[in-house]
């Protein structure tokens, strides 16, 4: 399995050329005190401006897809999996030999969110658009998930 938001993260730790560019978009305030991209401030900033996160994406998306390439590229797999929940929207269908689209509840996605990415409800929400018709068309498999993947409290 490729994982675009794996390939997401290593982009604000080891990637030049997107550090570069997301320093042209915004400056000098999406930099940590070690002068590292600090992907909370980058969130916090396109959270509250569409416009801005349309911008990061056309930064972020190219090299993303490179690295997926080459990670195709140099796999022996016959069989390769890639996770990426923008796949229509960096419009990638087109390079996948099948889509399978896995669905869960709007409260079970804004769950998740909220615990993978340590956000609040308000922007787990804005994270988590509602799925159009049309999208939900364009797959040859769905799974739904009827409940949460994330580990429950045991009681004690």
């Amino acid at each position: 399995v490729i994982d675009a938001d794996t390939i997401t993260n290593e982009l604000y730790e080891h990637c030049l050329e997107f550090k570069d560019g997301l320093l042209n978009l915004f400056g000098d305030v999406v930099l940590d005190e070690n002068n590292h991209l600090d992907k909370k401030k980058v969130s916090k900033i396109v959270f509250e401006n569409k416009k801005l996160l349309q911008e990061l994406n056309k930064i972020a998306h190219p090299i993303i897809y490179q690295r997926i390439n080459q990670l195709i590229e140099k796999s022996n797999e016959k069989i390769i999996f890639v996770s990426a929940a923008l796949l229509f929207e960096a419009e990638w269908q087109n390079s996948v030999d099948g889509v399978i689209l896995v669905k869960c509840d709007k409260n079970i996605q804004i769950e998740r969110l909220i615990s993978r990415n340590k956000l609040t409800y308000q922007q787990a929400a804005l994270c988590s658009p509602p799925f159009s018709y049309s999208a939900e068309m364009m797959f040859q498999y769905l799974l739904f998930l009827y409940s949460s993947l994330l580990p429950q409290n045991e009681p004690s």
